[in-house]
């Protein structure tokens, strides 16, 4: 059910960001936060489309989901694999949109987190490799 839901809103064929599905998902997390891992799952396959609608609107899904959800999110972002995926996308210049979403993701997340020192330090070394690592190239 959580993959059907995710690829519905991230359809490259939207023309925006579908906001009543985007709640759906973060109420069906809400409810039951076992389905945060298929969720995220569901996340990163979206990701790795060719289209960057698709890309686009699931880091918003994501970001949505890390802003009301919060923990189990973050949880599963790390435990499926999903934030080396992130700071790849970001690293390897893709769609400027795209790279630019992800990145002010991590900073914002990271930050909230309370960065290397906090609960979730992952967010913060992730961030901390864009920035040092591409630091001249990260949108231009």
């Amino acid at each position: 059910m959580a993959a059907e839901l995710v690829s519905s809103a991230t359809s490259d064929k939207l023309a925006e960001m579908d906001w009543m599905k985007n709640i759906e998902i973060c109420e069906f997390v809400a409810r039951d936060h076992r389905q945060a891992r298929d969720v995220i799952k569901a996340i990163k396959k979206r990701l790795g489309s060719k289209s960057v609608n698709t890309q686009l609107f699931a880091v918003m899904l994501l970001e949505l989901l890390m802003n009301n959800i919060g923990e189990p999110i973050h949880k599963q972002v790390i435990d499926v694999g999903l934030l080396p995926i992130l700071v790849k996308i970001v690293k390897k210049k893709s769609d400027l949109p795209v790279r630019e979403k992800i990145f002010l993701l991590l900073d914002a997340t990271q930050t909230s987190l309370g960065g290397a020192s906090g609960s979730f330090p992952q967010y913060y070394s992730a961030y901390y490799d864009l920035v040092v690592g591409t630091a001249s190239t990260v949108f231009y």
